[in-house]
Parts: C-alpha cells; structure tokens; sequence
C-alpha cells in the first residue's frame, strides 16, 4: 500500500509527499525497533526476577547445611584435641580404649556445600543487566567469585586432610584396615607420649578448626547477600536462630 503510494508520487513528482510517506516508513521501522526492545526489557526483567528468587532459595539450601554440619564439626574439633591430649598425658590404656577409640575416630572435616546452578545461570546471562539494583548486580557477582575462590580452597585443603588422615591410622592401626576397632593395636599404651602421633592429631586439629572458621565465614557472606536480595523483594528473611557468640572461631574449644 505505502510502496503504490511512493510510486504514484514519483510519477506525479509529488516531492512533498515522497517525503512524508518516507518519514511514516521510517517512524513505522523507529517505533517498531522500540516496542521489540520494550519487549526485550521486560522478558529480561521478568528473567533477571526469577533468577535472583532461585538464588535466594540456593543460597538458604546452602545456609541450611552449614547450619547442620557445624555441631559435627564443632564434635569432630573436640574429639581429636581429646584424643592428642590423652596421648600427650600418657591417659591411653585398656580402661580408657572405648574413649581414645570413639575420639580419634571422630577426626571428619565438615564441608562447605554451595548450591549454585541458578547463580552460575544468572552471571552469564543478559538478563543479570536488568537487575534494578547495580548493587545487587555487584554483591552477586561477588558472591560468585567468593563461591569459586572458596570451592578451590577447600579442594586444596581436603587433598591436605585426606593424607593426614591417612598418616594417623597408619600410625595407630597395626594392619591398615581403617575402620576395623578390632585391628587396633594390642598394647595400646604403646601409643601414649609418641610425638609424631600427637603431631598428626594436632595437625588435624588445626585443619578441622580452619574448616570451621571457612564454615563460619561462609555462612556470614550468605546471610549479607539473602538479607539484601530480600530487602529488593521486601520483608525481612526468616534466616533461623543465630549462631551463638563464639562458637566455631579458629582457636576456640568446640563441643
């Protein structure tokens, strides 16, 4: 319709309405380029809204199991300081096997699981852009990065506990059969004052109670990010009780 129009005006030399039909094609093509973008905009502030909820749910699946692997590792920092202790006062002997046996065998390090699917979706999508809060943008993709340095860490410090591990029941177990209380030494006293043993329980003391401060500082960055995405949302997030004052922190005896 417009092209038979643009036609009839060339063959009339009608210039006058050459160029109003050109600026109609052309506000057409303008305001049609603007609504796809609008479009565009909404479906990635649409997207961008549902990614941030996703993560704010990731990130209390993740607070969830910290909260639950603290008290065992704040059990497994206690049992192994007991058992290093015991050796290093000479306390190891037939009445006193159950408990060194139960202590040592407690040396587990908790780990910091991350749920992170729809974070890793949401920093390298284009709807991240549409975020109203540039702040929001710039805590998550922090939280990221933290995310990635911390899973790194821990690969590093598990390879380190996994060998220590290994050293202490080579050093108590006669035959290598880890799990067996019955392969444990006949004379057990013989275990009392020896120096590399006790180094070793001291050792991974010292790792357990790292993890538990990594726990600890974990669960304080995860609580920052949901309390700001919930103040983008609104309402306050029912984040459970708090961790008591003191409990967890490198150093300090855990029960």
């Amino acid at each position: 319709m417009i092209l038979s129009r643009i036609i009839h005006h060339l063959r009339t030399q009608n210039w006058t309405a050459i160029a109003l039909e050109f600026l109609i094609v052309i506000a057409g093509v303008v305001i049609g380029f603007q609504v796809t973008a609008w479009n565009e905009a909404r479906q990635d502030r649409q997207e961008a809204q549902l990614l941030v909820a996703h993560i704010a749910t990731e990130l209390d699946q993740s607070l969830q199991l910290i909260d639950e692997e603290m008290p065992f590792g704040r059990e497994a920092v206690a049992a192994t300081r007991a058992a290093h202790d015991m050796l290093v006062a000479g306390l190891v002997d037939e009445t006193t096997r159950d408990e060194f046996e139960h202590n040592f065998r407690q040396n587990g390090l908790s780990e910091v699981r991350f749920h992170q699917s729809a974070l890793e979706v949401f920093v390298n999508s284009r709807a991240a852009n549409s975020v109203t809060s540039p702040s929001l943008r710039l805590a998550i993709a922090r939280y990221y990065g933290f995310v990635l340095l911390e899973r790194e860490k821990e690969i590093l410090l598990l390879d380190d506990f996994t060998d220590l591990y290994s050293d202490l029941f080579n050093q108590i177990d006669v035959d290598g059969d880890y799990y067996e209380t019955s392969h444990l030494r006949g004379d057990i006293t013989a275990l009392n004052h020896d120096p590399a043993l006790a180094r070793t329980l001291l050792q991974i003391h010292f790792r357990q109670q790292l993890q538990l401060g990594r726990l600890e500082l974990v669960r304080a960055t995860i609580i920052d990010l949901r309390e700001l995405i919930q103040a983008e949302q609104g309402g306050a997030p029912d984040l459970g009780p708090p961790t008591p004052a003191g409990e967890g922190e490198p150093g300090a005896e855990q029960g």
